[in-house]
């Protein structure tokens, strides 16, 4: 698990290239509380790895009405098949961000 900011959630979403829609917000306006949910699976036959992407969030009106309701949307990321192969998440992630050199 990873825990972080409105601004991390956005810059994650940025560094792969996927747009964050939520109902009562703009695209790609990060609502308060809302999530990137980075699912990993494994193939129990293969033993590879794959990777889902969700945007899970709280709408704007939920929020004003105090509800619990949660709207769970899958993300694509562009380049990567659904499911998306954890090398291959990796590959994209890592050349689409700053890594600092020790």
């Amino acid at each position: 698990m990873m825990v972080g900011h409105d601004t991390n959630v956005t810059a994650l979403a940025a560094a792969l290239h996927v747009d964050l829609e939520a109902p009562g917000f703009a695209r790609n306006d990060v609502a308060p509380g809302g999530a990137l949910v980075v699912e990993r699976l494994r193939d129990t036959r293969s033993g590879e790895r794959f990777i889902h992407l969700y945007y899970r969030v709280q709408p704007l009106a939920a929020i004003r009405a105090l509800k619990a309701d949660v709207v769970v949307t899958p993300l694509s990321i562009p380049g990567c098949a659904s499911p998306c192969r954890l090398d291959r998440f990796v590959t994209l992630l890592r050349s689409r961000i700053a890594v600092p050199r020790l």
